[in-house]
């Protein structure tokens, strides 16, 4: 709904500066939160599942300790980042006189910061309903607001909207949760070895890691388009990659609320083998269908999602997808390292990664003058590499064997892919009635009975460890 309304009332000019300047803040919030909420998921988890009386001390010790250490350190970046707001949009839009949209939505950045911090509490403390109300309650309140502040205001709409967006959530955190905030926010006799008051903040070293290189990969790709191509290509771009990143939040949910603590458990490597292959099949029966629907309805769907000005993204959306569906591999690859804590592991793949990604940019765009889709290339070919490094490291550390049947429904899937694309590329109507057609091959030959009922295992066991 809220990408509908930007590219409308903005335009592919104005979408395009609104996403730099709003993955500025995105980029600093995972850097302020010091990757804290992916670690506490994992750690604060085992203790509360312990349920003694000294697991509960040492809650009630990280609680404080994590929340006023991060409140603190948010608060002194975001004025720092409010009074050089001038600088700092001039560098990622080439204008300084954005200034405004960023001292707006950067008002937000501590509670959006101290929010992320307290919902990884409430996932440790399988308290997954209170996350959906807050989040459902934001959205819709949010959206009764875009409305009019788009419609009157344009950018300064936006900021605004972005700014309750941002502020909401810990709001109704302190109204929802006051049993925990009550229960925790007390001192305790607790005194932790120098060790353990940093074991939260080391793990959560991998996360800030991984973000902090590739958000800033992300700023530094559309200042090139912005630069090469204007701002119109840049928003162009925008779009088609906003569509990644909407899936891929849902997808990434699954990830850090079920896979993660699961692989966190695994007291061996047979059992993350196993657990590695359940979720991978998984993740495939689920995105694949979603991108050959858009594929195959890809016109339809930019116009309904954007606007007619945005048809000329229709054919980025194919070495896109190619790109996502790696991107899948290689977060769920990746995953296992993290209760692991196999820091430089994920540093070293993650820094050749993003390297390959901003080199091949960098001269497909700005050495080659390739047109746009060679970035959407550019894209597919480093996340490929990203899940083959990851494979290839998996294969070799606790000796990952992907299975007949992942193989097969991978291949199919890859098939069912350039299937929708060749019909769609040559004959939009075709592919219309096509595409069912496809899906329905695709899902005889992918899934058997049992793979169905481990899916529906993997659904029940995930409903039913929030209940």
């Amino acid at each position: 709904m809220r990408i509908k309304l930007y590219a409308i009332f903005l335009g592919p000019v104005g979408f395009g500066i609104i996403s730099q300047l709003y993955n500025f803040f995105l980029l600093f919030t995972s850097v302020t939160n010091l990757g804290v909420p992916v670690s506490t998921t994992s750690e604060i988890s085992k203790l509360h599942s312990e349920g003694t009386e000294e697991s509960e001390s040492k809650i009630a010790y990280y609680f404080r300790y994590i929340t006023l250490r991060i409140l603190l350190l948010s608060v002194v970046l975001s004025v720092l980042v409010i009074l050089f707001s001038g600088y700092i949009s001039d560098f990622l839009v080439d204008d300084g006189a954005f200034y405004y949209f960023l001292i707006i939505i950067f008002i937000s950045a501590p509670f959006t910061i101290l929010y992320s911090i307290m919902e990884a509490f409430l996932r440790s403390f399988k308290r997954i309903n209170t996350i959906v109300n807050i989040s459902v309650i934001t959205n819709i309140a949010s959206i009764l607001i875009l409305i009019p502040l788009v419609y009157f205001w344009n950018m300064t709409g936006v900021g605004i909207y972005l700014l309750v967006f941002g502020i909401l959530p810990m709001l109704l955190f302190i109204i929802f949760c006051k049993d925990i905030i009550k229960k925790y926010i007390k001192r305790t006799s607790f005194l932790p070895s120098s060790e353990e008051k940093s074991l939260i903040f080391k793990v959560g070293l991998i996360s800030l890691s991984s973000s902090l290189i590739h958000q800033g990969i992300i700023i530094l790709i559309r200042k090139i388009l912005i630069s090469e191509y204007g701002y119109e290509q840049n928003g162009l771009y925008q779009s088609v990659l906003s569509v990644s990143i909407t899936y891929f939040s849902i997808i990434y949910i699954f990830l850090t609320n079920y896979s993660l603590p699961k692989l966190a458990e695994c007291s061996d490597n047979d059992a993350i083998n196993s657990e590695l292959s359940n979720n991978l099949r998984f993740l495939l029966l689920i995105i694949t269908p979603m991108m050959l629907i858009f594929l195959g309805y890809r016109d339809i769907l930019v116009s309904l999602l954007f606007s007619k000005n945005f048809s000329g993204t229709t054919s980025l959306f194919v070495p896109q997808f190619i790109g996502d569906l790696f991107r899948v591999g290689a977060a769920l690859f990746g995953l296992w390292l993290i209760p692991r804590r196999k820091i430089k592991q994920i540093i070293i793949i993650d820094v050749i990664f993003n390297t390959i990604f901003i080199s091949s940019v960098y001269i497909f765009v700005a050495i080659l003058n390739m047109p746009l889709i060679y970035v959407s290339y550019a894209y597919a070919m480093s996340f490929g590499m990203h899940f083959l490094m990851y494979f290839v490291y998996s294969r070799n550390s606790i000796g990952y064997s992907a299975n007949r049947i992942i193989t097969l429904t991978f291949l199919y899937t890859i098939l069912s892919l350039t299937a929708v694309s060749y019909l769609s590329n040559i004959n939009r109507e075709l592919s219309y009635y096509a595409t069912p057609f496809i899906i329905v091959i695709w899902f005889l030959l992918s899934v058997n009975k049992e793979e169905m009922y481990k899916s529906k295992k993997m659904i029940y066991d995930y409903i039913n460890k929030y209940k």
